[in-house]
């Protein structure tokens, strides 16, 4: 069961990114929910697994939201690996998950400016204020998720263990 735990999150991420939050609110501060459950599962998991579920997530939402095919998936299977690489940092560094959501997130953000620019060759004046803000937010978000997911990702029980 624990298994299938991470693409179950994934997908009720997916479904509260693209029908209840827009739904609400269609506020420039929303963060992605998606992006911080990869983002979450890629410090948990490493590298490889946070890049696969970043792909998981970054092809179903290029598939529903209908954008050029690869745009979201480059960003989210950017943000799993390299949130992967602060696994490590994880045990050592009490603020690894808020530097990893910081990290990604302007690596994120830094994506979507480049596309903007290429497909309008225009920019906003508050683009500087509003990414510090989504940055900002998202990283609260997966410094508070983080060890919700890992709670819930741990086994009850070790096979090794005496019985």
């Amino acid at each position: 069961m624990k298994r299938l735990l991470p693409p179950i999150f994934i997908a009720a991420a997916l479904i509260m990114d693209v029908c209840v939050l827009p739904f609400y609110s269609r506020a420039w501060w929303l963060p992605s929910i998606s992006l911080v459950t990869v983002n979450c599962y890629g410090i948990l998991l490493g590298r490889a697994r946070g890049l696969w579920y970043g792909l998981l997530a970054g092809v179903l939402i290029d598939i529903t939201v209908m954008t050029p095919i690869g745009f979201w998936t480059f960003a989210f299977v950017t943000t799993g690996y390299v949130s992967g690489m602060f696994s490590r940092l994880k045990r050592r560094f009490l603020f690894a998950p808020a530097l990893s959501a910081i990290m990604c997130r302007v690596i994120c953000e830094l994506i979507f400016m480049a596309y903007v620019l290429l497909a309008s060759a225009q920019t906003e004046p508050d683009l500087a204020k509003h990414m510090a803000l989504r940055v900002g937010l998202e990283a609260a978000l997966v410094s508070i998720f983080t060890p919700l997911l890992d709670i819930a990702l741990k086994p009850s029980r070790s096979r090794y263990a005496a019985r």
